[in-house]
């Protein structure tokens, strides 16, 4: 039986909040989800983060001193990239949930 798309999903969606139980969220499917959701935003956070600041830096190379003149839009996307990095959180502190959440699922505890 070949399973649709959305059906793929439907049965990762449910093999990770069975994944999730034994994590003290008891059966609240609600709970469930944040807490798989807190990590999986954590990972984003600083993965894209990360991924933006690259591209953003070889573009900026590439263009050479226009790319930091006010004259290219480059220069304005560093900027609120940059920005947006900060006031998002610092990377070390998104690794460090994600890393706690990870080890928490192998019966490590660490306290910060």
């Amino acid at each position: 039986m070949k399973l649709s798309t959305r059906g793929r999903y439907a049965v990762m969606a449910m093999a990770d909040l069975a994944r999730h139980t034994g994590s003290g969220a008891g059966s609240d499917p609600v709970r469930l989800c944040e807490i798989a959701a807190r990590q999986e935003i954590s990972l984003i956070k600083f993965f894209v983060a990360g991924v933006l600041h690259k591209v953003l830096d070889r573009a900026i190379q590439t263009h050479g001193a226009l790319g930091l003149t006010n004259d290219s839009f480059l220069s304005y996307l560093y900027r609120h990239e940059r920005g947006a990095r900060i006031y998002d959180g610092p990377d070390e502190v998104h690794k460090s949930v994600v890393a706690r959440m990870i080890l928490k699922e192998y019966g490590v505890e660490i306290s910060i």
